[in-house]
């Protein structure tokens, strides 16, 4: 069985959970300078979890700021689950963003856009993200 994986983050990387139960989430901001090397064992794990996914798959973006680098891992991520999508899995794609910051939301449309998936924006009034404390 696939072990759950946990990156806790700081205030330049994101805590990433990903849960064999189905749970994957994405928290607080991704700016970080190797974002390869933080991702790439996302990208094993979750290639890895598609051959075995849970009956339900609910992916959790609530990252209140990316740069460039992390919106091309955001989009790599997007792409294994469109692969899961597309063999008859059920995943759910959550794009949590504040209330005041339109502009996040349309990065989550953004990203989207050469994808064939669907993302459920859901509106915050605000984020709280306690791992930075």
């Amino acid at each position: 069985m696939l072990k759950d994986f946990t990156f806790d983050g700081d205030n330049k990387c994101p805590k990433i959970v990903l849960k064999n139960s189905g749970e994957l989430s994405f928290f607080g901001r991704s700016l970080p300078e190797n974002a390869k090397e933080i991702f790439n064992p996302v990208f094993e794990w979750m290639n890895n979890y598609k051959q075995e996914a849970a009956e339900s798959t609910n992916i959790n973006f609530q990252l209140e700021y990316f740069n460039t680098t992390s919106s091309k891992m955001i989009f790599e991520v997007m792409s294994i689950a469109e692969d899961m999508i597309k063999s008859g899995k059920n995943v759910n794609i959550n794009w949590h963003y504040e209330k005041d910051d339109p502009d996040l939301k349309y990065e989550g449309e953004l990203i989207a856009t050469n994808l064939d998936i669907n993302l459920n924006f859901i509106e915050l009034e605000e984020f709280n993200f306690d791992h930075f404390n």
